[in-house]
């Protein structure tokens, strides 16, 4: 199981933290915390590398979190027709 995981994180990588970033601010059930921490341990980073990962994962976050706003400001603009 742990040869398993430090694959994925050596294969997956900072990319892996940037989409589960995505994906958790989307609103989909996804455990992106714990592969944050995950890779986070792993991955030895220096501090210039966890301030941009930081700042690109939390704009990810944002534009992630801004999908199902719109979806949802589209969906009770058309009820509104009715």
């Amino acid at each position: 199981m742990t040869e398993t995981i430090i694959n994925l994180v050596e294969e997956w990588g900072i990319w892996g933290v940037l989409l589960s970033l995505f994906i958790e601010g989307s609103a989909f059930p996804f455990i992106g915390t714990f592969f944050i921490v995950t890779v986070g341990f792993i991955l030895d980073l220096s501090w210039f590398g966890i301030g941009g990962i930081s700042l690109l994962g939390s704009f990810l976050y944002a534009v992630g979190s801004y999908l199902p706003y719109r979806t949802t400001c589209i969906y009770f603009q058309c009820l509104k027709r009715f």
